[in-house]
């Protein structure tokens, strides 16, 4: 994320949050306007930003921006001072990326992770595995607000082909489908993915308390019950990548030199197993190169 659109005319709210955005992420560009006149120049224009961040009211405006802005294709997240359910349900319709209450100061840390998250999105996937294709499209319009790159199946066999293929981060599948149901996707999954390594959301309108049981027990990471809002969706799946990365960074500490960047013997240890056993499943062979570097003692001394 390079540059990010902020639409404020209430300049003291504006210095405030400016002072706090630039702070926390130094690397971004923020530009800012104030009037709806301005937004439209800028969507004639097709101007370039990654998000915008924009009050819901403005001195030319009651709220028509936010429209223009969304049928432009511009993610947007908007401060509100109102906070009830009707406002919110009527900025979701919109498409909003998210929303922040203007009156709690405390929020600017919510919009700074929001943000934050929204840029490491960009390098993260997720597979949808649904048999509606109208409900799949619904949730993949939401993901791809959130920078997610997206991937679709309509069952669980399916969605192991395309594992096999692709890079995913994570899992939101639901429960009844044909071929193989999300349940019996999940026993599959757990066989070669851990819990760590591929994150597994489940959706169901079963009311049986059993059933959400069962889908933990096997393995998954959270549970969504039918009916369930926008921003339920959204908050579950930025949580559970929240959650990914915090555990990816210790892991990484755990696995990972310090001096040289590279792999240590504790992920030697972890990885070796996994990869014999999927080259004996898939029955490839394998080799292994076992080398030495001269005097690298010398290289300890000086580098530490």
């Amino acid at each position: 994320m390079k540059k990010i659109l902020v639409i404020e005319d209430d300049r003291f709210y504006q210095n405030i949050m400016l002072r706090a955005l630039r702070h926390y992420l130094p690397h971004i560009e923020f530009e800012v306007i104030e009037t709806y006149a301005e937004i439209k120049n800028i969507v004639k224009s097709k101007k370039n930003f990654d998000l915008v961040i924009s009050d819901i009211n403005l001195t030319d405006s009651s709220g028509e921006h936010i429209r223009t802005l969304v049928d432009a294709n511009y993610k947007v997240v908007v401060m509100t001072v109102l906070d009830d359910d009707t406002f919110r349900d009527e900025m979701f319709a919109f498409d909003i990326v998210d929303y922040i209450i203007k009156s709690e100061l405390q929020r600017f840390g919510y919009l700074i992770k929001l943000i934050q998250r929204l840029d490491a999105n960009e390098s993260r996937s997720i597979l949808i595995v649904e048999d509606s294709k109208p409900v799949r499209s619904f949730y993949k319009r939401i993901l791809e607000k959130q920078n997610l790159t997206v991937y679709e199946a309509e069952d669980g066999q399916k969605a192991l082909k395309i594992i096999s293929e692709e890079s995913i981060d994570m899992i939101l599948s639901d429960y009844n489908m044909p071929n193989m149901d999300g349940m019996e996707f999940l026993k599959e999954l757990r066989v070669e993915y851990s819990m760590l390594d591929l994150p597994f959301i489940a959706i169901s309108s079963d009311n049986d308390h059993a059933t959400v049981a069962r889908f933990l027990k096997l393995g998954a990471n959270d549970y969504l019950r039918k009916p369930f809002g926008k921003e339920e969706l959204i908050c579950r799946i930025n949580n559970s990548l929240d959650m990914l990365d915090m555990l990816q960074h210790v892991k990484e500490s755990a696995t990972t030199d310090a001096l040289t960047g590279m792999h240590n013997r504790h992920y030697l240890y972890e990885i070796a197993e996994k990869i014999m056993a999927q080259s004996k499943r898939l029955d490839y062979p394998l080799s292994l190169v076992i080398f030495d570097i001269d005097f690298f003692k010398k290289i300890n001394d000086k580098y530490g």
